[in-house]
C-alpha cells in the first residue's frame, strides 16, 4: 500500500486511505470494459471523456454481483436472449436481465435493442485488456413466478418478488464466475459509496459488508485488484458536505476526488500526460464567447479546429470526429 499524494481542499485533520501498489494499468491503448453500478457508470463515463476505449454497461447499470455475473454468460455465449423471456410492463416491453432503458413499446426493437446490448458486451469483453467492475448492493430480488434473480425489477408490485441478500460466499461466487469468463484479462474491483438507503442504513452497511467480505476473497486472485472507492468516500471523506442532497449520492466534488485517486494509483505519467493534452481541449470547447458571432470568436473556433489537429496527430488512435464536427458546425455561421 502506499501513501496518498492527493488531498486537495482538506484538512489537515484525518486518517488518508491507502491506495494499492499494484494495480491494472489503465492507459491509452488498453481497452476497458466497465460494468456495475451507477458509480462505474461515473468513472467510465470520465474515462469515456478523456478518450480511452471505453465499453461501459452495455446491458445498463447492474448493482448485484448476480446480475453482472448474468450478464457475463450472455457475453460468453453460455445464454442466449429468447424472445419468449421479455414480458410487457406498464406498456414497455423489458426483460429481467436488462435495464428499463433498454425496452420499447414495439417487442421486435425491445428484442433487437437488446440483443445488440448482448453483441456490444461481446465485443467490449473480447476486445478488453482490463474489467473494472463496481458492486452496488448484496441485496436481490427473485421473481417468483420464474425463481430467477433479476437486474431489474422494472417498477413491477413488490408482491412479485422476494429480497434477501447473499452473503459474502455468494458474492465471492458470483465474481469467480466472471473472473473465468475474463479469461486473464485484468479485474479492477471497487464497491460502490453509494448508499442504499431504501434498504434502511445498517442493512445497507450489512450489504456493503458482504461485497466487501466477496471482493477480498476475490482479490487473492491471480490478476484481480481491489481499489477502495467505498473506503474513500466514507473514511477520507467523511462528511455530509462530500453528499448530494439526497444523502445518498456523491457530490461532483467528491466523485472528482475518488477519480483522482484512481488516476494516481493506475495511471502513468504518459496516460497523464496524455489526459492533460486531452482535457486542455474539452476544456476550450466548453469555453462560450461572451460576443458570438463576433470576429474574435471565429478566430477562437479555428484554433480549437488546429488543436484538434494537432491532437490528431499527436495521438492518432483518438477519435476527435464529434469535437471536429461540432466546431466545424460553430465556423458555418460565417460563411
Amino acid at each position: 500500500m502506499k501513501n496518498r499524494t492527493f488531498r486537495p481542499g482538506l484538512d489537515a485533520y484525518f486518517l488518508p486511505v491507502e491506495l494499492p501498489e499494484e494495480m491494472p494499468a489503465i492507459r491509452y491503448g488498453r481497452p476497458v470494459l466497465a460494468m456495475g453500478s451507477c458509480f462505474a457508470s461515473e468513472m467510465g463515463e470520465r474515462l469515456q471523456r478523456y478518450k480511452f476505449e471505453v465499453c461501459l454497461n452495455p446491458m445498463g447499470i447492474m448493482y448485484h454481483p448476480l446480475a453482472i455475473a448474468k450478464a457475463f454468460r450472455y457475453f460468453s455465449s453460455v445464454e442466449e436472449l429468447e424472445a419468449g423471456s421479455l414480458f410487457e410492463s406498464q406498456g414497455i416491453w423489458q426483460h429481467n436481465d436488462f435495464h428499463g432503458s433498454l425496452g420499447h413499446f414495439d417487442r421486435t426493437v425491445a428484442l433487437q435493442q437488446m440483443q445488440g446490448a448482448i453483441e456490444q458486451g461481446r465485443r467490449g469483453l473480447e476486445a478488453s485488456e482490463v474489467v473494472l467492475l463496481t458492486l452496488g448492493t448484496a441485496f436481490v430480488y427473485e421473481d417468483l413466478a420464474s425463481q430467477a434473480v433479476v437486474a431489474n425489477c422494472h417498477k413491477r408490485p413488490s408482491g412479485s418478488f422476494r429480497k434477501f441478500r447473499l452473503g459474502p460466499d455468494d458474492v465471492a461466487r458470483a465474481l469467480r464466475e466472471v473472473y473465468e469468463a475474463c479469461a486473464g484479462r485484468e479485474l479492477l474491483l471497487t464497491v460502490s459509496p453509494v448508499r442504499h438507503a431504501r434498504d434502511g442504513l445498517i442493512e445497507n452497511q450489512r450489504s456493503k459488508a458482504a461485497l466487501l467480505l466477496g471482493a477480498e476473497a476475490a482479490a487473492a486472485w491471480p490478476g484481480v485488484f481491489y481499489f477502495p472507492s467505498y473506503e474513500l468516500l466514507i473514511d477520507e471523506l467523511r462528511d455530509y458536505r462530500f453528499y448530494d442532497s439526497d444523502r445518498v449520492h456523491p457530490t461532483p466534488e467528491a466523485a472528482d476526488y475518488i477519480w483522482a485517486a484512481l488516476v494516481e494509483a493506475a495511471m502513468d505519467r504518459p496516460a497523464r500526460l496524455q489526459m492533460a493534452a486531452v482535457g486542455k481541449l474539452l476544456k476550450r470547447l466548453r469555453h462560450r464567447p461572451l460576443f458570438p458571432g463576433s470576429p474574435a470568436h471565429r478566430e477562437y473556433l479555428e484554433l480549437c479546429l488546429e488543436k484538434i489537429a494537432e491532437l490528431r496527430q499527436a495521438f492518432p488512435r483518438l477519435d476527435f470526429s464529434a469535437e471536429a464536427a461540432e466546431v466545424e458546425q460553430a465556423l458555418r455561421q460565417f460563411f
